[in-house]
């Protein structure tokens, strides 16, 4: 078994080996098509889903959340795999998080988006749903909120969630987009606003799904 100093240090290893697979990431050295390179990177997503369970260190946690999105863009069959475990324990790191503004929530946030964006065979449950609605609502009220969590409500929806909670945040929303000075933000919030419009059914003839709608 690992000795004491092996234990201590083994977030520095992880630390290494993340920064390492990031920067060849970021800088796009692999070939999205090949095969060979998508069974190399694989395995990469269940390492990062089960690094999102340290949260003694921010560093890992920042870095494996990059990670994540990162590799979100390789369309790799873990994703889907990894789908449950990866949106609960998101979902734990944001119920922890004392302020959401802050980089590992907003890195949250922008996985959840990914998650609605992408995954269009995974449903998260309506518990885990109503939970990251009412935190989006929280963080939406923040002066310096980020267009992160707007993003996030955004991909939510665009997968036509029919949850009461919904029609509440949108409302909301329209009015952020009146008051807001940010011009990415106000983007977000009209892009959200006029989905909603297209998509959604009147409130009265809204009904409560178990899930999200792919």
């Amino acid at each position: 078994g690992a000795g004491p100093a092996e234990g201590a240090n083994s977030h520095i290893v992880a630390e290494f080996g993340l920064k390492l697979i990031t920067t060849f990431l970021k800088r796009e050295r692999f070939d999205k098509k090949d095969p060979a390179v998508l069974g190399m990177l694989d395995p990469y997503v269940s390492l990062t889903c089960g690094l999102l369970k340290n949260t003694k260190y921010n560093t890992v946690l920042v870095l494996s959340l990059r990670c994540l999105c990162m590799l979100f863009g390789y369309r790799l069959p873990a994703l889907d795999v990894q789908a449950k475990t990866m949106t609960e324990r998101l979902l734990a790191i944001l119920q922890r998080s004392r302020v959401l503004t802050g980089e590992v929530p907003q890195a949250c946030f922008k996985a959840f988006t990914l998650v609605f964006r992408d995954l269009k065979k995974f449903d998260v449950a309506e518990k885990q749903l109503k939970v990251l609605l009412s935190l989006v609502a929280q963080d939406i009220e923040e002066p310096d909120a980020s267009s992160c969590t707007f993003a996030c409500l955004k991909a939510i929806v665009g997968r036509k969630v029919m949850l009461p909670a919904i029609y509440d945040l949108v409302q909301r929303v329209a009015e952020i987009m009146v008051q807001c000075h940010s011009p990415n933000v106000q983007q977000l919030c009209s892009q959200i606003f006029l989905q909603f419009l297209l998509d959604y059914p009147p409130r009265r003839n809204a009904c409560s799904s178990t899930s999200t709608s792919s």
